[in-house]
C-alpha cells in the first residue's frame, strides 16, 4: 500500500496518476449529460421513488424522467429534451410537501459532499401592494434591489 499514492478528489486539478482528457474527450463525455439539473429538497428527506413521482407531477415532462441519487441529499434529474430542462430551471419556484426544491443546472465537477448552495431563485410576493405600483419599471427596481431579477409575473 505504501507504493500507491492516495488519490483525492480535487475539483479539476491534476492529480498524480490521473488520466488527462482532451477538450474533445470532455465534450464527448459531457454531451449525454447536457440536459441535467441538480436538485435538493430543503429540510426534508424523501425516498427516490416518491421524489421521482412528485417531480413528474410538478414538471409533467414529455419524456421519461431519469432520477439519479447522488448522495448527500442531492439528485440529478436527467432529461433528453432541452425544453424539459429549461422548464425545470425557470418555471419555478418548486415545492414538494411545502418544502423548497432547489434546482440548478448540472456542472461536470459537482461533488455532493462538498456542495454549498451560494444562491437560489426566490419568489417574492408583495401582498397589499397599492395598484399604482403595479408598474413594470417600479417592480423591476424592487426586484433588482433584492438581487438578480429573473422574471416579473
Amino acid at each position: 500500500m505504501e507504493n500507491h499514492p492516495t488519490l483525492e478528489l480535487d475539483k479539476g486539478k491534476h492529480i498524480e496518476d490521473s488520466i488527462p482528457l482532451s477538450p474533445e474527450e470532455k465534450e464527448r463525455l459531457y454531451t449525454p449529460w447536457r440536459y441535467l439539473v441538480i436538485i435538493k429538497i430543503f429540510k426534508r428527506k424523501m425516498p427516490h421513488h416518491m421524489l421521482r413521482s412528485k417531480l413528474i407531477d410538478l414538471w409533467k415532462p414529455s419524456e421519461t424522467l431519469i432520477l439519479i441519487d447522488l448522495g448527500w441529499e442531492f439528485f440529478i434529474a436527467k432529461f433528453s429534451l432541452e425544453e424539459s430542462m429549461v422548464k425545470a430551471l425557470h418555471l419555478g419556484p418548486w415545492f414538494i410537501f411545502r418544502h423548497f426544491l432547489s434546482v440548478q443546472k448540472w456542472e461536470p465537477k459537482f461533488i455532493p459532499k462538498e456542495a454549498t448552495l451560494t444562491s437560489t431563485a426566490i419568489w417574492i410576493r408583495l401582498p397589499q401592494l397599492p395598484t399604482k405600483f403595479y408598474d413594470k419599471v417600479i417592480l423591476d427596481n424592487v426586484g433588482r434591489k433584492l438581487g438578480k431579477l429573473l422574471k416579473i409575473y
